[in-house]
């Protein structure tokens, strides 16, 4: 223990005993580099971090092994999110079997600019692997300041991304961004107006 290396002396000034604790200067140097290490663990090297939830569906062969993509932007055109293998941030480790059947899977992306709202969501795949179908319900996101959480946002799908099953595409756009309707501007004629005349989609 560290006080098992500590000494004392006494000296006597104005009457009075005054003891002095004398301390190696390498212990001097180990507690200060724990007081730094304490410090800098518990403050964060992000600003903020965006957590995404996304529900595989419990139809048969919901699941997918496809490589997923997934883009996040606010109303200003910004996309704090923007990953072409959503695998890599897993909470489970890159290892894990995401996006099967019934299941719930959890993503965690860090990045050091601020929180934004997010309004638009553009989830795909890489249509690669066997039987890439995918069937998506629900993709939730939240966004989180070192201090708690800063919004978030629900982006309901409720349909398949595949080539094979309607509506035939791998990709879905969610975009709430021109308003409070929710877009589904994937494969709809009523997005090619939307995105022609308003840019919205």
């Amino acid at each position: 223990p560290l006080w098992h290396h500590l000494t004392a002396k006494s000296i006597k000034r104005s009457g009075n005993q005054i003891l002095i604790m004398k301390m190696p200067a390498i212990h001097v140097l180990f507690c200060i580099i724990c007081f730094l290490a304490t410090f800098m663990s518990s403050s964060h090297a992000w600003t903020c971090r965006y957590e995404i939830d996304i529900e595989t569906g419990s139809r048969q062969n919901a699941g997918t092994k496809a490589k997923v993509m997934l883009k996040l932007c606010d109303f200003n055109g910004t996309c704090p999110v923007n990953v072409d293998d959503l695998k890599k941030y897993g909470t489970r480790g890159s290892n894990y079997n995401y996006f099967q059947q019934s299941n719930t899977d959890r993503f965690a992306i860090e990045v050091n600019d601020p929180c934004v709202e997010t309004c638009k969501m553009i989830l795909s795949h890489d249509n690669n692997g066997d039987d890439p179908s995918w069937y998506v319900e629900v993709v939730q996101v939240r966004a989180l300041e070192p201090e708690g959480e800063y919004f978030s946002e629900d982006f309901e799908v409720h349909r398949w991304l595949s080539t094979t099953k309607p509506p035939r595409t791998v990709k879905v756009v969610k975009d709430r961004c021109g308003g409070e309707v929710m877009v589904d501007a994937t494969n709809s004629l009523l997005a090619s107006v939307l995105l022609k005349r308003y840019g919205i989609a």
